[in-house]
């Protein structure tokens, strides 16, 4: 029953995906966890968290899943002030890239963000994990990092430039 032109766009791969890129999918407004969101968005799609603790692969009747969120699209990942991720961002070789702002990722394991490949913008970011490194980057991927603190304790830590305040933060 939908209008010819709305039938026609769509009917757009390019032009749906170009509109997509405007829209962010809210979690838990829109879809109620974040692997979810990422299961519908479309490349560079935004997604934004609110307020909370999130897991990074929770099932959607609220019960966890692993500890680790692959990421194999691009994507803009946000967080509003006081969002906190628990678990290990794997940002696969085959992901173009993306961005992530505004989180606190936090993990007992592995390592908090693993980029494997592709191009990141990293802004606004508080990596800390128990075990292994804070980020770590192979694979040729490309990280730029703007206002993070990874590794220590104190939320005073943060600064203008990126902040490293425990041993085997960055590999």
């Amino acid at each position: 029953d939908a209008p010819a032109g709305l039938r026609r766009v769509a009917a757009s791969r390019d032009l749906l995906a170009a509109i997509l890129r405007h829209l962010s999918l809210v979690v838990p407004d829109d879809v109620p966890t974040l692997s979810s969101a990422l299961a519908q968005a479309a490349p560079w799609q935004s997604v934004l968290l609110r307020s909370g603790e999130h897991l990074v692969d929770a099932r959607v009747d609220g019960k966890p899943g692993s500890s680790v969120l692959r990421l194999t699209s691009p994507v803009r990942l946000r967080g509003e002030r006081g969002t906190i991720l628990r678990g290990t961002i794997v940002a696969e070789a085959g992901c173009a890239g993306g961005s992530m702002s505004d989180l606190s990722v936090e993990d007992a394991g592995d390592c908090c963000l693993r980029c494997e490949g592709g191009v990141w913008d990293l802004r606004r970011l508080r990596l800390r994990c128990a075990h292994g490194a804070a980020l770590k980057a192979s694979n040729g991927a490309k990280v730029e990092l703007h206002e993070c603190v990874m590794g220590g304790e104190a939320k005073s830590e943060m600064g203008v430039h990126v902040v490293l305040s425990a041993y085997g933060s960055v590999q």
